[in-house]
């Protein structure tokens, strides 16, 4: 089962592995997601998705570009929004 400590623990791991570190840190990538306060939600997710995807683009293997995906899918997911008054996606689906 997923919970915020494992999803940040496979963030930091992913992070190191692909030497992200100067550009990506797990609190920077939460912020984005407690931060976000588009009512547009088709539009927030996008400009989330857009701070990340192009770190995609180094990753040669196609599962492991699937893991990177779920990481941060995981991460808007599983921690609080802004806009939806504190709770996560996963809270109110």
């Amino acid at each position: 089962m997923k919970d915020q400590n494992s999803i940040i623990k496979n963030l930091e791991k992913l992070i190191i592995k692909y030497h992200l570190e100067k550009e990506l840190n797990v609190n920077m990538v939460i912020g984005w997601v407690t931060a976000e306060n588009e009512p547009d939600a088709m539009k927030s997710s996008r400009e989330y998705q857009a701070k990340w995807l192009k770190h995609l683009a180094n990753i040669p293997d196609i599962d492991e570009a699937n893991d990177f995906i779920e990481v941060f899918t995981d991460v808007w997911n599983y921690f609080p929004h802004k806009s939806l008054n504190g709770h996560s996606t996963i809270d109110i689906s």
